[in-house]
């Protein structure tokens, strides 16, 4: 019983701690997200020059820095679907191949603004086609995912040092009940053995009285209680025995 306590205790405070984790972990990457992704909205809006006098001046130096740290490039595109590069004076290291998959899916996403790839992208419509601003997030959103995996093995390891402190400790946590089913235990053997001496002599002084006085009514019921009480006291005994790990079941077939 008590080897099951401990099992049961380990488990329900490694559960309690893993989802107290997991949830923090969640809360913390989401938080990440949305501010990441409100932030670089606001740079795109800055950009297009959308944002309000008020916003702009709400965050100037912090903003202002973000822009310079911006990498981003337009394309004119058509309305037969073609595109041309218009300005792509702030960008940077960008393969031709992945600059024209991610003019190309954006288009035909058909979707005025969204994320493609790494890229953040919002159209403005012109006489003869539209727009398109592409924003490079590649720092941002690996910043993202970094920080995702390390929470996540950052969780994980805790659940695992957790779970492994907790078994080392789990004994002395249950050891009061420990301590008690042991005592109880004890207590139960102690006193059955103490009941079956006053039994024993009560047996054999019927007995005698049988043979002196011969059976009767009251002598055979003063046995039979003896034999029911002696019957109890085993059965305590044998109880208090079966949390032992080498303890076996007496088995009896009954209707």
């Amino acid at each position: 019983m008590i080897r099951g306590i401990r099992r049961r205790f380990i488990r329900i405070a490694l559960a309690v701690l893993a989802v107290a984790m997991v949830l923090v972990t969640c809360i913390v990457n989401v938080a990440n997200w949305i501010n990441v992704r409100q932030e670089l909205w606001e740079t795109m809006e800055l950009l297009e020059g959308k944002a309000s006098s008020g916003r702009r001046g709400e965050h100037s130096r912090h903003m202002k820095n973000t822009l310079d740290e911006s990498r981003y490039f337009t394309v004119s595109v058509s309305d037969d679907g073609t595109w041309t590069l218009q300005d792509s004076s702030r960008i940077r290291s960008v393969d031709a191949e992945e600059l024209q998959s991610v003019v190309a899916e954006s288009i035909e996403s058909g979707k005025d603004s969204g994320f493609c790839g790494d890229y953040l992208f919002s159209a403005q419509e012109q006489k003869g086609g539209r727009v398109m601003l592409f924003l490079n997030c590649e720092t941002r959103l690996t910043s993202v995912r970094r920080l995702t995996l390390i929470s996540v093995i950052a969780c994980a390891s805790c659940i695992l040092l957790a779970g492994l402190l907790v078994a080392l400790f789990s004994s002395r946590a249950i050891r009061p009940l420990a301590e008690n089913a042991v005592a109880q235990k004890q207590f139960i053997t102690d006193a059955g053995h103490e009941l079956k001496t006053p039994l024993t002599v009560i047996s054999a002084n019927m007995d005698v009285l049988a043979l002196e006085t011969g059976d009767n009514e009251w002598i055979h019921s003063t046995q039979k209680q003896v034999a029911n009480m002696r019957g109890l006291v085993n059965e305590l005994i044998y109880l208090s025995r079966l949390e032992e790990e080498d303890a076996r079941l007496k088995r009896e077939e009954f209707d």
